[in-house]
């Protein structure tokens, strides 16, 4: 299904005219919603970056949500793999002192907002130069590296009436009733829709979570505890 088709079954369900020219808005929402609530294996990607000797944090990749993994390979051969970054909150550097001053081989990064840089009371990361949401090293790289790192990732939004995306391809019933849920704010509080649509997106959810739980790992059914 393409873009303008989606727009049209959306209508089709509010069955509002008044809401009509929000329906764009409204599927962007529920695409929101969607990677707010959802993590999935397709949702998750693996980019390399070059690390420079002295390289002492990286920036934020385009349509990040959340970080799943990252560690360093050799810079000269990206077979030789160095064991799992530690990922801390930011308050572990603050606590621990760090980021060293001395070059060595990274062990533990931690995501800080540059604004955060120019408190007195943190440590100086000395990148405050940097724009947008970064990871910090604990330490100035010793070397030169590769950083691999796997993380969700936002699926591009729409942008023209033939497009199309992981979302609606995949898991279109759950992006209508998040969508739906979405435009709830719009109607009646005693519309009888809303409980029906609440309904459906939890049903989609599962489905999606146990399909991608069966995914990772073989065809297992996830267990379920039984009822006594």
């Amino acid at each position: 299904m393409k873009y303008l088709e989606f727009k049209e079954v959306v209508g089709d369900w509010l069955n509002k005219d008044n809401l009509s020219h929000i329906i764009p808005s409204l599927i962007r929402y529920g695409q929101e919603f969607l990677e707010n609530d959802l993590r999935l294996e397709p949702m998750q990607t693996v980019q390399n970056i070059a690390i420079a000797q002295d390289t002492q944090s990286f920036l934020e990749p385009d349509r990040f949500i959340e970080m799943v993994s990252a560690r360093l390979l050799s810079a000269d051969d990206s077979h030789v793999k160095h064991p799992p970054l530690n990922k801390k909150e930011w308050q572990y550097f603050v606590d621990n002192g760090l980021p060293y001053t001395d070059a060595r081989m990274p062990k533990t990064y931690a995501r800080i907002n540059i604004a955060e840089t120019t408190d007195a009371s943190l440590p100086d990361t000395g990148i405050t130069a940097l724009s947008g949401r970064s990871f910090l090293f604990d330490a100035p790289a010793d070397a030169a590296y590769l950083l691999e790192y796997t993380f969700y990732r936002k699926e591009l939004p729409f942008t023209t009436d033939i497009s199309t995306n992981w979302w609606l391809t995949n898991a279109e019933e759950a992006l209508l009733h998040a969508t739906l849920i979405k435009a709830s704010t719009y109607l009646a509080n005693d519309d009888p829709r809303i409980k029906t649509w609440l309904a459906g997106y939890e049903i989609a959810k599962s489905s999606l979570e146990e399909a991608d739980y069966r995914a990772r790992r073989g065809g297992q059914a996830p267990q379920r505890n039984a009822s006594h």
